[in-house]
């Protein structure tokens, strides 16, 4: 009697790449709408609106979840960074 010498195949699970870790990240909206001067600099904020919700943020705190960091406020504009790239925003301007 013949015999059967096929062996099972065996499916190995394709790996796939998780979404989260995608090169760009989506851009999410951010415009600066205001600043808050204080004499003591530590003081002083920047309202800044993410996604239509304005929030107060305080140098050295995160931006949302946008990867910008206040750096400092001075009367007229807010110095933001993320990722080495350092930029002076007016109010009104969104990036």
């Amino acid at each position: 009697a013949p015999t059967n010498t096929t062996t099972p195949s065996v499916s190995q699970p394709r790996a796939r790449s998780p979404q989260s870790t995608q090169a760009t990240a989506p851009q999410i909206p951010v415009r600066l709408s205001g600043l808050l001067s204080a004499e003591d600099s530590s003081k002083s904020a920047a309202l800044f609106e993410v996604n239509g919700v304005t929030r107060r943020i305080y140098a050295g705190e995160s931006i949302g979840s946008s990867g910008w960091t206040l750096v400092e406020v001075s009367d007229r504009e807010a110095v933001i960074r993320r990722n080495g790239d350092v930029r002076s925003v007016s109010v009104g301007e969104q990036f």
